[in-house]
């Protein structure tokens, strides 16, 4: 026997090895898209319904009222002491009236100045508070009830009285039609009014 012969012999006894270009690529079977379920929440009627924020807005402005109160007083004082400048009779008396005017003047200002930074921060407070709480109902409801997205909405209608402006504003509404199944503004608001947050104040 040849040499060529016997290594062709002994080839064919040799098992065959496929290469990874010889081998088919399995084809990926598609992913099903998750299921999306979408809930509409009216976010200006839970803070209308909401007793959290009507309790916690009506002791703002209670408080308010009071800063407000205390401001008159002080503006009726300096009304008083610019009278008494005008009729000083000697030197003495009208650089009093002055420095008592100014010194009014800027208790007043830094009165106002406060008082707005307070009032705006406490106004965010209350905001944030009901929304961290109608947040977390609003997620847990959503998990009941098999929806896995929740979008703000507002419920219109189209009027006959309504300007252009109005009526362009109605149709940029980002929900168009929904059944009513998907709006679960009145359960948020039903649990947010009975949960323990809704009778006592919450942190600010």
């Amino acid at each position: 026997m040849s040499r060529s012969m016997f290594f062709a012999a002994l080839l064919g006894l040799l098992p065959s090895f496929a290469t990874a270009d010889d081998e088919a690529t399995p084809v990926a079977e598609p992913v099903p898209a998750p299921r999306s379920a979408v809930a509409l929440i009216d976010m200006a009627e839970v803070f209308k319904q909401s007793k959290r924020f009507q309790r916690e807005t009506e002791e703002l402005k209670g408080r308010v009222a009071e800063v407000s109160a205390q401001m008159k007083t002080m503006v009726a004082m300096g009304k008083g002491l610019q009278e008494g400048l005008k009729a000083a009779e000697s030197l003495e008396e009208r650089k009093q009236f002055e420095r008592d005017v100014l010194k009014v003047k800027a208790e007043l200002e830094t009165l106002q100045t406060l008082t707005q930074t307070n009032l705006a921060r406490e106004e965010a407070a209350i905001y944030r508070g009901v929304y961290e709480d109608v947040l977390g109902i609003t997620k847990e409801l959503a998990r009941e009830r098999g929806f896995t997205m929740v979008l703000r909405y507002q419920p219109v209608e189209h009027e006959e009285g309504d300007t252009p402006k109005e009526t362009v504003k109605k149709l940029n509404q980002l929900v168009v039609f929904a059944e009513p199944h998907h709006d679960i503004t009145d359960e948020v608001i039903a649990r947010l009014n009975a949960s323990r947050r809704s009778t006592t104040s919450g942190d600010r």
